[in-house]
């Protein structure tokens, strides 16, 4: 029988431990909580998917002129990608400030589509809803010139509560100046309408980027749980360290 190999050296390489997992074993990451010291699996599996790409699932908009600030959990788009103001309504001499606030989270279906509603111009897409008053009540309508009296108003399709693993969902909005020669960002969609509706003010748009929605899921950094041929073997065929980094560059991940 000839004894040629098929390969000289192999690894297994995944997530070791399968009880109390230690800080260690976890890829660091931007939600991640420093100060947690371990995680049980078989408690209730927390979400580490970093920021910018969990799920936005719910949209309001803020008054600034009264004084409203950003609800609790939810984060406000102060600014424009080059570092103009966001604010919703330049229109028009009163010029309110509104501004966009998103909230992040799973504890309801994530949003999957956002359009302008231009009232009196057009109908309400099906299954979209609409955002009608702000956070303190006040009308919502972004567009409150003296030259128009049309309602320019934000609206949102909420998935279904049976939801595929590989449904695109809104993972992040941004508003844009275009006459400030800014264009939509890589890979986000421009909603096509004007939120100015005023002659002498800057054309501004809204933008939005969708993403494959992630399961919730745990990253841990990978090992190497079986080598051929064995350290004991031959010592100079030992496996470097960062082995299972370099075959494993985004971590090892368990998805719920």
């Amino acid at each position: 029988m000839d004894d040629k190999r098929l390969f000289d050296h192999f690894a297994l390489i995944d997530v070791e431990n399968t009880g109390s997992i230690e800080r260690d074993e976890l890829l660091p990451t931007t939600s991640s909580p420093i100060a947690d010291t371990f995680i049980q699996l078989s408690s209730k599996i927390r979400d580490i998917t970093p920021k910018h790409q969990q799920l936005i699932v719910d949209l309001v908009i803020i008054y600034r002129t009264h004084g409203a600030n950003p609800p609790v959990a939810y984060e406000a788009i102060w600014a424009t990608p080059n570092h103009f103001s966001a604010n919703l309504n330049h229109s028009g001499l009163h010029n309110h400030e509104m501004y966009l606030c998103i909230r992040r989270g799973r504890d309801k279906p994530p949003i999957t589509d956002i359009d302008v509603l231009l009232e009196g111009r057009e109908e309400t897409m099906d299954n979209f809803s609409v955002i009608e008053t702000t956070t303190h009540g006040y009308p919502a309508s972004i567009c409150n010139s003296f030259f128009s009296k049309e309602h320019t108003l934000i609206t949102y399709r909420r998935a279904a509560l049976t939801i595929l693993c590989n449904t695109l969902t809104v993972t992040d909005v941004c508003v844009i100046i275009e006459s400030k020669g800014k264009t939509s960002p890589h890979s986000f969609i421009k909603i096509n309408k004007n939120l100015n509706h005023s002659m002498f003010n800057p054309k501004i748009y809204f933008c939005y980027k969708k993403s494959v929605m992630n399961s919730i899921r745990i990253q841990y950094r990978p090992r190497i749980l079986y080598t051929f041929p064995t350290i004991d073997d031959n010592q100079y065929d030992i496996f470097l360290d960062k082995t299972s980094l370099f075959c494993f560059p985004m971590g090892a991940f368990i998805e719920r």
